[in-house]
């Protein structure tokens, strides 16, 4: 973990650290299942693996508009469009957020 400069990732990765292995299965299990699953499909994989991405916070900065049409079934399950739907605002949310005071810009939603 000294790779890890956040404090809060930190902290909460060294309380399951110092956890007993059947603790921690219990409490990782589910979300484990998750994530598998949702990497199962090729498309997901290759979406969150890729090594050249769209940079959301030039996107953001730049004050441009950013369109995503993920639809359903169309070839992704509901459960995985669900999730990266969540990935990409999180994205999104996370540059906002993250601007120094004196270079906000006003966002619309």
């Amino acid at each position: 973990m000294p790779e890890i400069q956040d404090p809060y990732v930190r902290a909460a990765l060294q309380r399951l650290d110092d956890m007993s292995d059947s603790r921690q299965n219990e409490l990782v299990a589910s979300t484990i299942a998750r994530l598998e699953a949702f990497v199962l499909d090729p498309m997901i994989r290759a979406v969150v693996t890729a090594r050249e991405s769209l940079d959301i916070g030039q996107v953001a900065s730049e004050g441009k508009i950013l369109i995503c049409d993920i639809p359903v079934y169309a070839p992704l399950r509901a459960d995985d469009v669900k999730l990266l739907g969540r990935l990409l605002i999180n994205d999104v949310l996370g540059h906002i957020f993250s601007r120094a005071p004196g270079h906000a810009r006003p966002s619309s939603w």
